[in-house]
C-alpha cells in the first residue's frame, strides 16, 4: 500500500522498464521476447511511452489530453484517436475497451491502491533482497487470475524494482517479467513530447476498437 500511495500521488515520473514475457506455442513450448519500455507520465493528461522491441522494431504511445496516438516509425503508420480526459480514464479505455496489450499498466492510474484492495487475495512478505544493489521487500501475492512477486525499494521511496507475473489460468502458465530503473520523480518534461505531429509520409489508420470492449480497470502484465 505504501508503493500504491506513494506512486499514486506522484504528480509526474519517469521510468525505463527492461521486460520479457512467454509466447506459449502450439505445443506447449515457450518462446520468450524482450523489450525496453521508456515510461514519461504528467498528471492529470500526459503520457508517453516509447518501446524498443529486441527486434529491433519501435512503437510509441501518445496523451496530451486530447488525442490518443500508437505510432510505428518503421511501418510509418499511425491511429490516431480524440478522447478528451485525464491519464487515468485513457489507460482503462485502452487496455479494457481496446483490449491493447499495456504491460504494468496498474502502476500508472492513481486508482492503484483500491485496486489491489480489490484483487489481491493474499500477499506475504518472502525476504529482505537485494536489486541492483538496492535493498528491497520482496512480496509474494495471489489474485484469482494470477500470481506475482514484486521488490519494492524500502526507504522514503517505496518504488518496485522488479515484477514476476505468472498468469496460473492460461496454457502453459506464461509468465511476465520487468526491471523497473531509472526512476525520476522530477524529470525534465517538454509538453510538446505528448503531442504526436506526423513526419513526412506517415500514413493515417484506423483504430480497431473490439465491439464487445468493456469498461473496468486496467490490467497487470498483459
Amino acid at each position: 500500500m505504501r508503493m500504491a500511495e506513494f506512486l499514486a500521488k506522484a504528480q509526474s515520473f519517469s521510468v525505463t522498464i527492461d521486460e520479457s514475457f512467454d509466447v506459449v506455442q502450439p505445443s506447449g513450448q515457450k518462446i520468450e521476447f524482450d523489450e525496453t519500455r521508456k515510461v514519461t507520465l504528467s498528471r492529470p493528461d500526459k503520457l508517453r511511452i516509447d518501446i524498443q522491441e529486441a527486434d529491433g522494431d519501435e512503437q510509441q504511445i501518445r496523451f496530451d489530453g486530447q488525442d490518443l496516438v500508437l505510432f510505428s516509425p518503421k511501418d510509418k503508420v499511425f491511429g490516431k484517436l480524440t478522447r478528451p480526459g485525464n491519464v487515468d480514464g485513457t489507460i482503462y479505455y485502452f487496455v479494457s475497451e481496446m483490449q491493447t496489450r499495456l504491460p504494468l499498466s496498474l502502476l500508472l492510474v492513481t486508482t492503484i491502491a483500491e485496486e489491489l484492495q480489490k484483487r489481491v487475495t493474499d500477499i506475504s512478505l518472502v525476504e529482505q533482497a537485494a536489486v541492483d544493489g538496492k535493498p528491497t521487500d520482496h512480496l509474494a501475492a495471489r489474485t484469482d487470475d494470477l500470481d506475482f512477486q514484486v521488490w519494492i525499494a524500502t526507504g522514503d521511496a517505496p518504488v518496485p524494482l522488479r515484477v514476476v507475473i505468472t498468469y496460473k489460468k492460461d496454457p502453459g502458465q506464461p509468465q511476465f517479467r520487468a526491471t523497473l530503473g531509472q526512476w525520476n520523480f522530477n524529470p525534465k518534461i517538454d509538453p510538446e513530447s505528448f503531442t504526436f505531429v506526423p513526419p513526412a509520409g506517415a500514413e493515417r489508420v484506423a483504430f480497431m476498437v473490439p465491439a464487445t470492449g468493456k469498461a473496468g480497470p486496467a490490467g497487470g502484465g498483459k
